[in-house]
């Protein structure tokens, strides 16, 4: 939520706002997570205006452009 602050108008008017990340978000493992396959990415709702917000996990494998949900 912070990386929208100041990008504008974004926070205020949107009505969703979706973040990725990878599920290990430590500095040291982030580099060894991107070389990972699959990856495993969490998908976060920031903001939902008109519903609930919450977590995704995903595995994300690189070869096929594909997340199946964990």
């Amino acid at each position: 939520m912070e990386s929208f602050k100041e990008s504008g108008s974004i926070e205020y008017t949107s009505d969703i706002l979706i973040g990725l990340e990878y599920t290990n978000n430590n500095a040291n493992d982030r580099d060894m997570e991107a070389r990972k396959n699959p990856r495993r990415i969490t998908l976060t709702i920031l903001k939902n205006r008109y519903g609930a917000l919450g977590k995704v996990n995903y595995d994300f494998f690189t070869t096929h452009h594909t997340f199946i949900e964990k």
